[in-house]
C-alpha cells in the first residue's frame, strides 16, 4: 500500500503447531546458515512477530487453506 515509509518489503507468515516445533525450526543450523548467510545481507532489519493462535479450531484452519464455501 506505501502508506508509511518504514513499511516491510516483505514478511514470510510460518505456523508451527507448538513452541517446540518453532525451537526446531529457528536453531536448526541449515536454517541459521541460511538466515546469517542469505537473508541478513539483504536486509536494512529483521523484525519477528510472534503470535499464538491458542483459539484457532482445526475447521478454521481447515477454512484457510481451502477458503470459504457458500450453501447452496
Amino acid at each position: 500500500m506505501g502508506i508509511r515509509d518504514d513499511r516491510a518489503t516483505f514478511a514470510p507468515t510460518v505456523d508451527f503447531e507448538d513452541e517446540e516445533s518453532y525451537r526446531r525450526y529457528d536453531t536448526n543450523p541449515q536454517h541459521v546458515r541460511l538466515r546469517a548467510g542469505c537473508l541478513a545481507p539483504l536486509c536494512s532489519r529483521i523484525d519477528r512477530v510472534q503470535l499464538p493462535l491458542r483459539y484457532v479450531t482445526r475447521d478454521m484452519a481447515s477454512l484457510h487453506e481451502t477458503g470459504p464455501t457458500t450453501a447452496g
